[in-house]
Formats: structure tokens, sequence, C-alpha cells
């Protein structure tokens, strides 16, 4: 058994040993102090066997050989410390041996053969188990003296790769190759400064030097053409800083190594030449390893000793656990973009344009990661704190919330009460005691919001009509355990009446006695007066269709089965027969001049126009003619579909026959008023025309048969000679007016526009006349009522509009003549004209009626004025018009 299989052999026995004192449930109390004492001495037993496993662990001799001391190298100094830290991981105890070639301080070919002597004299008796060399040098030594090394591996770092040669694998090597960066860090350093055009490569003459010195060279060729490079390496370091001091403007410093001056003075580079070329230095200066980022250097990519040292101690560890050094392969050191923060704000470079991931150290640290601590402390009391505000206000609102509420149900129910004109009661039996609360005002008249007594003082208000109802109800609820519900009325001590409905319930007690009542009542008299007024009002509706005689329907279109009010017995002159009870026989019996119109009324409604009316003929089974005038409303289901139909119809008979008598008065009127106009016109034109005509002859004939008159004679004479002529004048003008002549002899077209063009001349009014489709006949009394219309609208545009000018549109459309007067002036209200005191409006609708036609008007006060007129011709003067029409298109 290995060593290493001891500890888990000193465990199990702990297990045996610690297990007995255990049940199964747990430790049982009765051995709980021997237990401890056992487990105490077992677990000390057992570090005593570690540390004495720990003290027999085998030996491995490790040589480090580096080209420079920790002393004088820090990045060595690194490295070194890497592979101690690394080489601990090992399960062996380390002899570890550090050697230097110390090429810095004896770099000379003497000092170097007289170094490598004592080394070789030194170890040649000793058995090494691993050489991990660090630097080229020591690798190159290394390998040019492997006799005495007796096929020890080796494993290298430091390397820097096209410096040494490649490791000869005929020797047991491996390692970490290393690689500088100067292109990577030259375009990091162009892209920070971008307007940079010299470039100052420092570096020493140092055996160190100037491999560092060729790698940067190399490195920087391809920028030579777009970038001035100036390579420094052959002064003192006086004369290099005072270089450094003025350099021109536009440039950086790029820093290799120096451990050897002009002068033969050595240095150590990070830690002396380094800050040395910084701070004397008048542009940012960039390095090449991680150990030169000090104060001053602005970075770049950067290798990092400490990492070489940690990749080789891990090789290290596996070559001594017994793998073979040639089956480890060679490995790339890592590097990374690193700067440092003040020396980029020192010369304004901006942290945005370094590369991506770059590492960026000596930054100040932030409020947040200064005070990160004490800034999540006072955040989590204030958390705390808060917490507990809101639990407070929490409980705090609850409490409030359910105070409102209190509040809010007791108002409800109080204005619940006040509105609804209600009061409570609670009635305890045993003590008779009964409590009121609520509007006892208007229930009882009481200006008091509560009220306690007896029993008897309820009675007391109840109508004497209704005591006996009232207590029969509360005695049959008590008996028979039945909710309560009476309606009666009150009086209260003014004597007023006032209707009221109560409800309760009685509690009963466990052995079924009843223990107390709980009720509500409320006042109900405007109810009752609304039934009252509702029987009242559904009485005179009847009476009124009775005196009216009208009917109601209802048509359910589905079935199309009309229920129709008793009424209709009487008007329509049916007896109960059901094959008359649908909407099909009913439009059977619609006149044939009506029939058409109302069937489409009937089968054209739309859930957008419900409402509709309608005045058609009905035939009687008797062959009698009435007149029915239908109003109903049409009611459609989601999908539009019509359902049924409500409606009432007014027997109109009576007035139809009314309407016709008052028409045919009104057409006699006209026509009386058209013959008094033309005899009038007649007269004037035939009897008084004519005498002026003559007293202006006899007027001319008289001063022609009188030369010796005077001149003022003469003029006097010709003043009344014009004057004459001025009124046989007017009396034509006016014969005209009371009845246009040509009217008979040139039609309606050519009359309207001569009256047009003479109305313009009389008045300061222009008038259009523009006529389309003109109608080929028109009968008498439409071409009257027409121009009368015409003249009636032009006068009143001159008398009311002040406009300046008007239109007249005249237009034939086969079955009718339409007529459009418009004008643009003042306008008015046709409301307010239909009511005032002119007739012309009631002229014109007079006239249209007569003859069928329709009178419609559009005006708003400022907006103008438009009249339209339409009037129905006769079959055959459609007709007519219809051929007129045919015979333009064809011409």
């Amino acid at each position: 058994m290995s060593a290493r299989d001891h500890p888990r052999q000193t465990r199990r026995s702990l297990i045996r040993v610690v297990q007995p004192l255990f049940g199964e449930s747990g430790w049982e109390a009765p051995r709980a102090l021997s237990c401890v004492a056992v487990s105490l001495l077992l677990l000390f037993l057992f570090l005593v066997q570690g540390l004495a496993q720990a003290q027999v662990k085998p030996i491995r001799r490790v040589l480090v050989l580096s080209d420079l001391g920790t002393i004088s190298s820090p990045g060595f100094a690194e490295a070194d410390q890497a592979l101690f830290a690394g080489l601990q991981k090992s399960p062996y105890q380390i002899e570890f041996y550090n050697e230097a070639l110390e090429l810095t301080l004896f770099s000379d070919e003497g000092s170097q053969r007289r170094i490598h002597k004592d080394f070789i004299r030194k170890y040649s008796d000793r058995r090494l188990d691993l050489i991990i060399a660090a630097g080229s040098a020591s690798l190159s030594f290394l390998e040019s003296n492997k006799g005495f090394l007796r096929n020890t591996p080796i494993v290298f770092c430091a390397v820097l790769e096209n410096i040494s040669a490649q490791p000869n694998r005929n020797m047991h090597i491996t390692g970490v190759l290393g690689r500088l960066h100067p292109m990577e860090t030259l375009d990091a350093a162009l892209h920070l400064a971008p307007f940079t055009k010299h470039v100052v490569v420092v570096g020493g003459m140092g055996t160190f030097d100037e491999p560092w010195e060729a790698i940067a060279r190399q490195a920087f060729r391809k920028y030579e053409p777009q970038v001035q490079f100036t390579y420094v390496t052959d002064l003192t370091m006086p004369a290099l800083l005072e270089r450094l001091k003025h350099l021109p403007s536009n440039t950086i410093v790029y820093h290799t190594a120096i451990t050897q001056d002009a002068a033969g003075n050595h240095f150590i580079d990070s830690t002396q030449s380094v800050p040395l070329v910084a701070s004397a230095a008048n542009a940012p200066v960039f390095v090449m390893d991680d150990v030169d980022l000090r104060d001053g250097t602005v970075g770049g990519d950067l290798v990092n000793w400490a990492n070489d040292g940690r990749a080789a101690a891990d090789m290290a560890v596996r070559i001594l656990n017994g793998e073979r050094p040639e089956d480890i392969p060679v490995v790339a050191s890592k590097h990374a973009y690193m700067f440092d923060w003040r020396a980029l704000q020192r010369w304004g470079l901006k942290e945005s344009d370094l590369p991506p991931s770059s590492i960026v150290l000596n930054r100040p640290p932030s409020f947040w990661q200064l005070y990160k601590r004490y800034v999540l402390a006072g955040v989590l009391m204030l958390v705390a704190q808060a917490l507990v505000i809101v639990a407070l206000l929490w409980q705090w609102a609850r409490r409030r919330n359910a105070e409102n509420e209190l509040a809010i149900m007791y108002d409800r129910h109080r204005l619940a009460m006040e509105s609804g004109r209600a009061v409570g009661w609670e009635w305890d039996l045993k003590t008779g005691r009964n409590s009121w609360f609520g509007d006892l005002k208007t229930m009882f008249g009481i200006a008091t919001e509560t009220h306690v007594g007896p029993v008897e003082d309820f009675y007391g208000y109840v109508h004497p009509e209704d005591r006996k109802p009232v207590s029969d109800a509360v005695a049959n609820a008590r008996i028979n355990h039945r909710p309560y519900a009476a309606e009666f009325r009150v009086v209260w001590p003014d004597g007023t009446v006032r209707w009221v409905t109560a409800k309760g319930k009685f509690c009963y007690s466990p052995s079924g006695e009843p223990e107390r009542m709980l009720g509500m009542a409320q006042d109900i008299t405007q109810r009752k007066l609304a039934e009252e007024a509702l029987h009242e009002s559904e009485e005179r509706l009847r009476l009124a269709v009775q005196a009216g005689r009208m009917y109601a329907f209802e048509w359910d279109t589905a079935s199309d089965v009309i229920v129709r009010s008793g009424q209709c017995r009487d008007i329509l002159n049916w007896m109960d027969d059901p094959t008359l009870d649908t909407g099909r026989q009913f439009a059977a019996r619609v006149h044939p001049g009506d029939r058409e119109e109302y069937t489409a009324t009937e089968t054209g409604h739309t859930a957008e126009n419900p409402v509709y009316q309608t005045t058609f003929r009905m035939l009687r089974p008797d062959d009698s003619v009435i007149w029915l005038e239908e109003s109903g409303h049409a009611f459609f289901d989601d999908q539009g579909r019509l359902q049924r139909i409500i409606g009432m119809v007014a027997d109109v008979t009576e007035r139809k026959l009314a309407e016709e008598a008052l028409s045919s008065v009104s057409r006699r009127l006209i026509e009386a008023q058209e013959q008094e106009r033309a005899r009038i016109a007649r007269e004037l034109h035939d009897d008084l025309s004519q005498r002026m005509a003559l007293l202006s002859i006899s007027l001319e004939q008289f001063e022609g048969g009188m030369p010796d008159l005077s001149s003022q004679a003469r003029q006097h004479l010709h003043k009344i000679a014009e004057a004459a002529t001025e009124v046989s004048s007017n009396i034509h003008d006016l014969s005209h007016q009371l009845h246009p002549y040509k009217l008979d002899t040139l039609g309606l077209v050519a009359s309207l526009e001569n009256f047009c063009r003479e109305f313009c001349g009389q008045h300061n009014l222009q008038v259009q006349f523009v006529h389309h489709d003109s109608p080929g006949q028109i009968p008498k009394d439409v071409t009257i009522c027409l121009f009368r219309i015409v003249q009636e609208a032009l006068r009143n545009v001159v008398k009311h509009s002040g406009a300046a000018e008007a239109k007249v549109e005249l237009s034939g459309h086969g079955d009718r003549v339409d007529l459009v007067i418009s004008d643009s002036g003042a306008g008015f209200s046709p409301e307010s004209a239909e009511g005032g005191t002119g007739l012309g409006l009631i002229s014109m609708r007079e006239r249209l009626r007569v003859v069928g036609g329709q009178l419609s008007i559009e005006s708003e006060p400022s907006n103008g004025t438009r009249i339209r007129v339409r009037i129905p011709l006769p079959a055959t003067n459609a007709q007519v018009t219809s051929e007129g029409k045919a015979r333009q298109a064809g011409a």
C-alpha cells in the first residue's frame, strides 16, 4: 500500500470506531461525552499521521539557470517567483537551485567562460532531476554543454523567437517560446496618436540589448515609408536623456532595452533605464514587456514574464510526475495590451482609442470602488428603514381604508335610505321595543332620524282601512316563518296620506320562538301616482283610439302573421277572418294605384332607418275605398334581418276628402285669379294703352299745327308728351306682369328668357337664365305656375337679398320638370319666413299643391338662397319630352 493510501485507511478506521456510538435515529445522549473525546483523539492521530507522511515526501532537485540575476532583472525575478510557486504543486520535496550567467555585469567572453567552467564544475557531481533555462543565452549554453547533463530534462522559458536557435530535439527538452510584439505596439501607438511623424527607438550597447533592438528594427521596416524612424543606441545615458528632452513634435519613443550605454556603464533596464527615459522624454514612451510598464511609460502589446514562468512550472511538474519532455509540445508565451492610465492622461491619449480588451493599470479607484461597502451598508439600512416605514404605512393605510370603507358603507346606507325614501326597523319581541331609523320625515312626517317606542306607535300611523291587513300579514309571517311583505297607506299628523311598501323577517331562537323582527319600508307614493296616471293615460288613449279611428298592429315577418287591436274591425269592416291576418293578404287589399308604393315601403326598411310613415288607399270587402295612414317601427336581429314591425294605422279618409276639397277650391281660386288677371291685363292693353297712344299722337299733331307757340309752351308740351309715353309704357308692363300673353304664343322657355331679360333692364340685378332638355309640351296650369314662381322669386331677390346676381335654371327629366332659382345674397330663415305675414311662399306652395309639385328652400343668413321646384308631368307629356331628347340625340 502506498503512502497516499494511508489517509483513506485512517478515515475508514475512524468511521468504524465512531459508528457504534450512533443509534439508528442519530446521536444517543448517554454517550455524548465519550464520543466527543474519542473523536478528538482520532482527529489528532490523523493529523500526526498526515504530518509524518508530509515529511517523507521524495526529493527532486530542480535547477533554474537564467541569463540575468533576479536582482539585475525584474523580469527574470518574476519568472523565478512563478517557477518556484508552480513547483510547489508537485507531490515532491523540491531542492531549488538558482544560478545566473549575469550577462549584463559580466558580458565579456573571458568572464562568461569562467562562469561556464565554474557552473560545470559545481554541478558535474550533482545529480539533477530537471533544469529550467530562463533566457536564450542559458538555453544555448546548455545545448552546447550537454555532455555533463547526463540526459537531464530541460524546460526553457523567456526564450525569444527568432533570437535563439530552435530547441535541439535530440535533447530531452520542451518549454515556452516567447515573441515580442513591437509591430502591434506601434499600431496601437499610431492609433492613439494619429498625427505621429517621428518614432525614436532607444536602446543600449549591452549583450542583452542588441537582440531586442534587432527585433524592433526588423518589425518597423514596413512603416518606414509613412513614419520617420531614428535609432538612438550608441549614446551615453546623459547624452541620451538630453536628446530625449528636445524631441520634435508629433514624436513617440519606443524603448527596447538599455543594460549598458556607450560609456560602458551598466544599468538595470526595468528599474533604472526605463524610469530615466520616461522622465526625460518630452513624448510618450512605449515599451516591450510588462516589467517596463512603470511610472511614465504608456505601455503596448507586452510580454508577461510571470505567465512564461507559470507555463514552464506546469511543464516541469508534468515531467517530474513521469512525462517525457518530447511528448509535451512547445507553447507560445502569452501577451496582452497593457497601458498606464496616468501616462494616457499626461499625453492626452484617449482611452476609447485603445485596442479591444486592453488592460489599463493605475486608474484611480472610482467612488463606488472606494466606498462600495459603506454605500451598500447605507443602502441596506435605508432599505430596511424603508421597509419598516412601508410596513407601518401599509398597516396605517389598511386601517384608514377600513375606516373609510366603514364610513362609505354607512354613507351609502344613509344615502340609500334617503334617496329611496326608506326607513328600517328592529322590533324586539321580548321587550316590545320598536326602533325606527331612516327617512322618518318622508315616511311618517316626523322631523327626526330615529324613533323608539312600542309597536302600537307604528299601527297609529297606518291608515285605518289598512291596519287589519297589515296586522294579519305580520301575524301570518310570524306563525308560518315566512318573510313579511305588505303595501299600505300611512297618515301623517297633518292628514297627508302616503303609500308605503314594507318587507321584513323574523329571527327565531334555537327553540323556535321569535325573538325580533327586522325590516325595511319604502315610500312608493310616486309609483302609485304614476300607476294611476298610467291607468288614466291608457284609458285616454283607448278613448282617443276609438274617437280617432285608429288601431295598433304587430307584424311577425318570419311567419307573416299580423295581430291587430279590435278597432280594426270597425275601420276595415272585416270580420274575424283568419285568411286576412297575413301581410301578403293585407297587401292584396291595398288599392292597385298605391300597391306598388306600399310594398316598396314595407320591404325597404333598414336597421339604420327603421321608422317609417306611409299613406295609401284600402279596398274594403264591400268594395268601398278608405284612406289609411300607417306609422311603424321595424326591429332587426344582430345579423340585420327584419324580425317584426309594430305600428299604428289611422283612418284619414275624411282628412283626405277635406284636402281634396281644399285643393279643388284652391285650384278654382287660382284659375279665377288668373282669369281676372287676364281680363285686367286685356283691359289695360286694349283700352287704356290705346287711349294713351291716341293722346300721344294728338299732342304731336297739336304741336305741329301751332307754329306760333312760344318755346316755353313747346317745352311744357314736350314734357306732357313724355309723361304720356311713360304712362303708356308702364301700363304695357303692368299688363304683361298681370298676364304674359307670350306664354300662349312663344311657350315657357321663351317667355322666361324674355322676362329675365326685361327684369334685368328694370332692376339692378343680373339674371342668368339656363335651360336643359326643355319639355316639348307642358300643361297650361304648370306653365303659369312656373312662370309665377319665377316672378315671385326674383321680386324677393330684389326686395330682400341685396344680391347683384341671380340664376334661373329650367330642366326637363321625362316624367317631371325641375326649376331652380338661386342667388348669393343675404339669405333668410325659411322657418321664420313661413310664419311671417308675407304671401310669397304661401302662394308658391299653394300653386304647387294644385299641380302636385314640391317646393324646397335651402337658405341660411349670409349664405344665399336656393329654391328648388319639382312638378310631375302627365304621361303624354313625359313621352313627348323623351321623344324630344331622342331627336336631339339623333341630331
